[in-house]
């Protein structure tokens, strides 16, 4: 069984590592963007920023999983605050109750946002999609909460 030692490299070998690594090819500081090609020392000779070799996505584009979320989240948050005042009145006041169109509204409100709380978790299956999948996932997700907000519009203000 080998200790834990043996199957990290020490910090020499990560340093040489990273300077074979960017000698021959073009790499940025994360933190100031300086080309580090043929770096003499693990640190960005602009900023001072030490450096380690890692592995990561380069220009990770979260966009859609941000317009995707928008309405859900919008949505969670408006019925939050809706059904204080609902309960209070329902407390308050028995006989008087909103009309039935507030609470489908406040019912799809918390689904849509309880919604948006599940994509948060699985954020990444999200983002390994193809752009054009989550650009189509996104259109629907608007699509449904639009058609939503006209449906509660003609049923409380017919």
């Amino acid at each position: 069984m080998a200790d834990k030692q043996d199957s990290q490299p020490d910090t020499h070998d990560r340093v040489t590592e990273l300077l074979e690594f960017v000698s021959d090819r073009d790499a940025w500081c994360p933190l100031c963007g300086y080309n580090v090609r043929a770096l003499t020392e693990a640190r960005c000779p602009e900023c001072g920023q030490e450096l380690v070799l890692t592995v990561g996505v380069r220009d990770l584009s979260i966009i859609w999983l941000i317009v995707t979320l928008v309405p859900t989240m919008f949505s969670g948050i408006a019925a939050a605050l809706l059904s204080v005042p609902m309960i209070v009145t329902l407390i308050m006041t028995p006989a008087m109750s909103a009309p039935w169109g507030f609470y489908v509204l406040v019912s799809f409100g918390w689904a849509s946002g309880i919604f948006g709380i599940l994509l948060v978790r699985r954020r990444y299956a999200f983002l390994r999609q193809p752009h054009k999948k989550q650009k189509a996932q996104a259109l629907v997700t608007w699509s449904i909460h639009i058609l939503a907000f006209f449906a509660f519009l003609i049923a409380v203000f017919p």
